[in-house]
């Protein structure tokens, strides 16, 4: 997640949506007192004080991020984020679980061998139980509504990247992939993934999302 005063916009970085990587494309053009949140350690940009506070994070949502910069910065900045479909978002975040090295704390050490224990439509399932992602993301007032000035797609990258470096009034700026789980991945497409219970699942914790960024499963 990335607040650039300098050129007044706020990245808001959702999971498995080439976040790292934009936010790693962006880095040399920010400011002495931008902020970065996440990334890397050796990128991040926010002082101790803040990263110990229990304030924003890498994963904020439009909603705290709003809160911490406050109303008249939240409507003067440029906001945007990027999007996935989230049947394909869903499998990219297992994959991520089974690359990802288990050295964190000890609850998240656990959840990562039941994980990687469970084949992919049993995650699929309990997954999507209780979650609804890119409501709460990109939300920050009226939960059903989108509250973001630029909203690029996955699915688009480089061309939607492209957009916005014009709208930031950058210079065409070359994105690596970072941070992906694609290698891991035996089948050709994300459907093949799917039985019809875990499909339904997902279409319908993600019914919202789905509605507002025209997603289709196979599409």
């Amino acid at each position: 997640m990335i607040i650039s005063h300098r050129h007044k916009f706020i990245f808001v970085h959702l999971h498995k949506c080439a976040g790292t990587s934009v936010t790693r494309a962006l880095i040399p053009y920010l400011g002495r007192n931008d902020l970065v949140f996440g990334c890397t350690p050796k990128y991040e940009r926010i002082s101790k004080q803040s990263r110990n506070s229990g304030g924003p994070h890498k994963h904020s949502t439009a909603k705290e991020i709003r809160e911490y910069v406050g109303d008249e910065r939240w409507h003067e900045y440029l906001k945007f984020s990027f999007v996935r479909n989230p049947w394909d978002l869903v499998l990219s975040k297992y994959f991520w679980w089974h690359k990802t090295p288990g050295d964190w704390s000890e609850t998240s050490s656990a959840t990562k061998k039941r994980i990687m224990e469970m084949p992919f439509s049993e995650y699929a399932k309990n997954y999507g139980k209780n979650q609804s992602f890119y409501k709460s993301m990109v939300s920050s007032a009226n939960a059903s509504e989108i509250d973001l000035d630029f909203v690029g797609r996955y699915e688009t990258l480089d061309a939607d990247f492209e957009k916005l470096c014009q709208e930031l009034h950058f210079p065409a700026i070359s994105l690596l992939s970072l941070n992906t789980s694609s290698e891991m991945r035996e089948k050709p497409s994300y459907v093949d993934y799917y039985d019809e219970e875990s499909r339904e699942v997902i279409a319908k914790v993600y019914a919202k999302e789905i509605e507002n960024f025209g997603y289709q499963f196979g599409a």
